[in-house]
């Protein structure tokens, strides 16, 4: 027998005894499974090891091996196991806060289309942490991940052509094409931002009904400036029929939120409205309780 083959049986004896040994002590078969073939040097498994310590799912919470396991992963090239120990290195998990070498584990990862790194890569350019800040690198990072359908990415880039945000020039139309990405994809603050520009027609055709639309959709999920946009569009009739009960119902529950705007929006309605619209709020409330 040659000595890789003898290495080879050697590995897979291992596994097995760590796989028998884990059992006994009455751990989670599937991660047994991976701690057993992380131990043979089987990247994936390590990354699965590495994210249930990080993580504590089924094991103890333990950054530092955590960022041990997920090492050896990473050394093998798993891109997700250099994105993690990026997160690591980044928050100070487990080891001293380090964003230079975050930096650098974002950047293989990110070189390697992982779209979660290509986010967090060009979230350390947006704030200048651990490499020179350099917004036009930042933006083309989030809009490869964006590109990828990360609806994070997509809501990040619509914001800030949105908001003219970070030294990025203001653009209605990147903020429509970017913010419909994450809208499509459930995105409540998407919806909303989108809402307001269907209202307003920056960036696309003004459309009150489909303002409407996108507001309800972000209200639904609870979204309290939504819920404000709503009820302002029940109360004036805009976009939707007019409806001062359902106005009523959709300010009291962003003001519920802490929306001031709708706070100072219920003054517009009667004592018997706000009566009724409290009815109607904790009935819609009961409903996406169950």
């Amino acid at each position: 027998m040659n000595t890789t083959s003898f290495t080879s049986i050697n590995l897979k004896t291992l596994s097995l005894y760590l796989l028998v040994l884990i059992l006994a002590h009455g751990a989670d078969p599937e991660l047994a499974k991976n701690q057993a073939l992380a131990a043979s040097g089987d990247a994936q498994a390590q990354l699965y090891v590495g994210v249930a310590y990080m993580t504590g799912d089924g094991i103890p919470l333990d950054y530092v091996k955590a960022r041990q396991v997920l090492s050896l992963a990473a050394a093998q090239g798993n891109a997700k196991a250099r994105n993690d120990l990026g997160v690591l290195y980044k928050n100070g998990m487990g080891v001293k806060p380090d964003p230079v070498e975050a930096v650098k584990w974002f950047r293989l990862a990110a070189d390697q289309g992982l779209d979660g790194a290509q986010f967090n890569l060009a979230a350390m350019y947006l704030d200048g942490t651990g490499v020179a800040k350099d917004i036009p690198t930042a933006v083309g990072w989030y809009q490869k991940a964006a590109e990828q359908g990360l609806r994070k990415a997509q809501l990040k880039l619509g914001t800030l052509y949105f908001l003219g945000d970070a030294g990025v020039a203001k653009d209605p139309v990147q903020a429509a094409k970017w913010l419909t990405s994450a809208a499509q994809q459930g995105d409540p603050t998407a919806q909303n931002m989108l809402g307001s520009l269907y209202e307003t027609g920056s960036g696309v055709p003004q459309d009150p009904a489909q303002a409407f639309a996108w507001f309800n959709k972000a209200a639904q999920q609870g979204d309290p400036k939504a819920e404000g946009n709503v009820g302002r569009l029940y109360y004036s009739g805009i976009g939707v029929k007019q409806d001062l009960l359902k106005a009523c119902q959709w300010i009291i529950l962003a003001s519920e939120q802490g929306d001031v705007v709708a706070t100072h929006f219920l003054s517009a309605f009667t004592d018997d409205q706000l009566e009724q619209g409290r009815k109607l709020a904790d009935q819609f409330k009961s409903r996406q309780s169950r």
